[in-house]
């Protein structure tokens, strides 16, 4: 390929699937085009991953000079493309882009990285899902798997059970195949924690996978959060709020209580039922907000507004409010 006063064997060296823990060498030839002397000035990395040398910067007609690039993978994993960059002296084309193209296999595979169980109700289990930690390493190992949290269990698969990691590399694996759930507790609400995984990789030694899953209140209330913008000048305000009892049971809300500032000027009001659906209840909030210049709280205030369900399982419905100030300071 001639590029300018240049001719070049290849613009691009792919050095196709390669291990992350092996350094790879790139071999780059250059010669002059046509009847010419080149004077290379310059050859300068794009990454401090990819390390070029050149055997000599002068170039009479027909001579050749190589540019060896040592390329370090380690902390590059997935597709790769970075260009070393050669200036000449001549002036129709003093730069010259040479790429290397790797696709570089991880080191170490966490699969996946977090789960999200999705929404149950209380006491209902999750299925189980597989984790798999892979590495490259032969001498990998794990020396502890806990969860860090409540409500959720992890077990270890047998070593000989683990699926063919997700990758289509042909590189072999040391695999620790897991399993992991939601335990099905009666506690409601957003559940969270995570799995770690202790082992002896020198650059990942601690391993975090994030769990989660949403667990039905029996009575739930949206919006699940408000907010409430103050701009300059005071202005009208409502915001409608519906509570659902999530297994189809009549709800029997008692009077609610506006934990907020009495300076905002709202009012909880409670709208008509619908008698075809006396699993749910509708309310509105509503008032006249104040100004920012009138607001004497802080920037961000956090409240709420609660409703007594009269249940043995969940007392209280919450709704929290966020009453954000933008231009206060």
């Amino acid at each position: 390929t001639v590029k300018g006063p240049l001719l070049v064997e290849s613009l691009e060296f792919d050095l196709g699937s390669i291990n992350e823990t092996q350094k790879q060498t790139a071999v780059f030839r250059l010669t002059p085009s046509g009847d010419r002397h080149v004077h290379i000035v310059n050859v300068e990395k794009t990454c401090g991953c990819a390390i070029p040398k050149i055997n000599t910067r002068e170039l009479g007609p027909g001579e050749v000079c190589e540019i060896r690039v040592d390329f370090d993978p380690n902390g590059h994993p997935g597709k790769f493309r970075k260009a070393v960059v050669v200036t000449t002296d001549r002036p129709e084309k003093a730069r010259v882009d040479l790429f290397i193209v790797a696709e570089v296999e991880p080191r170490l595979l966490i699969n996946p990285r977090s789960i999200a169980f999705g929404r149950f109700q209380p006491g209902v289990a999750s299925d189980w899902k597989q984790i798999e930690i892979a590495s490259l390493d032969p001498e990998f190992e794990i020396k502890e798997a806990r969860i860090d949290g409540q409500h959720f269990e992890l077990e270890a698969l047998p070593r000989d059970t683990a699926p063919e990691p997700a990758s289509r590399s042909e590189f072999p694996r040391t695999r620790y195949p897991y399993r992991v759930r939601y335990s099905g507790q009666p506690e409601y609400g957003r559940m969270r924690a995570q799995v770690v995984i202790e082992s002896n990789d020198p650059v990942l030694p601690r391993i975090l996978m994030h769990l989660l899953a949403d667990i039905e209140a029996p009575v739930r209330v949206l919006p699940s959060v408000m907010s409430i913008i103050l701009v300059a000048e005071p202005r009208s305000w409502a915001q409608p709020i519906r509570l659902l009892n999530t297994k189809g049971e009549t709800l029997a809300i008692g009077t609610p209580r506006l934990e907020l500032p009495e300076s905002l000027g709202l009012t909880l009001r409670h709208l008509p039922g619908d008698p075809t659906a006396p699993h749910t209840d509708s309310w509105i909030v509503e008032g006249k907000l104040p100004g920012e210049k009138d607001w004497e709280h802080s920037e961000v205030y956090e409240g709420r507004i609660v409703f007594p369900t009269g249940r043995d399982d969940q007392a209280e419905a919450v709704l929290p409010v966020r009453v954000v100030a933008r231009g206060k300071r």
